[in-house]
């Protein structure tokens, strides 16, 4: 039975990447479910025993890389040995990068005329990672590191415009304007936290995806 399981969970990991390599070469719109099965060799069965769409296909991948996301977090977060301001720079600098299905989650958002899937990243964004920033926050405050009269709201702020800056911008400017636009949000967040200019240094942390 444990058998059965791992093979299921193999299959539905390769569904999920197969799938994300069509939906990013083929276009998301372009891709049906019979290109999913041909592609995997699968009877249509074999794929609705996991999916019933590739909407859910496609979902199930924002949440996956959402927790895994999650998980990288909790893990700063429970190291009594960094500050607040240590651990909001380490959680900004890797952010989804470097996670399995991130360049082609990321790419997919960044290239689909679809806003409406872009809202359904930052809703489950911010429904999964804010408390994990609020976390944060408060520690800052505690340790009299950061002033934030409203930690929930400051990191919903946070979580919308870093993940606008990954996806939604990403595949439309240069590498000096992406650079401008990172610097710009380095400034937005030391402001609003009130520390001193330059604290985060987030152009010298892993956030240059490597399109360039």
């Amino acid at each position: 039975m444990n058998r059965n399981r791992k093979d299921a969970s193999i299959r539905k990991q390769e569904i999920l990447q197969t799938a994300l390599k069509l939906f990013v070469n083929k276009g998301y719109e372009n891709t049906s479910t019979n290109d999913i099965i041909k592609s995997l060799n699968l009877s249509r069965g074999g794929l609705y025993h996991h999916f019933s769409s590739k909407e859910e296909i496609l979902d199930t991948a924002i949440t996956t890389l959402l927790l895994s996301e999650k998980t990288r977090v909790l893990t700063i977060l429970d190291d009594d040995k960094l500050s607040a301001a240590d651990k909001l720079k380490i959680v900004v600098g890797f952010d989804s990068a470097s996670q399995p299905m991130a360049d082609d989650v990321i790419t997919l958002v960044s290239t689909m005329d679809n806003p409406t899937l872009l809202t359904h990243l930052l809703k489950k964004k911010l429904e999964i990672i804010t408390p994990l920033f609020v976390d944060i926050i408060q520690q800052g405050i505690q340790e009299g590191i950061f002033v934030c009269k409203y930690p929930e709201e400051f990191s919903k702020i946070s979580i919308i415009l870093s993940t606008t800056l990954f996806t939604d911008t990403i595949m439309h400017m240069s590498l000096e304007e992406y650079k401008k636009m990172v610097l710009a949000f380095q400034s937005i967040v030391e402001t609003m936290l009130g520390v001193t200019p330059g604290t985060f240094n987030f152009m010298n942390q892993s956030i240059i995806p490597e399109k360039w």
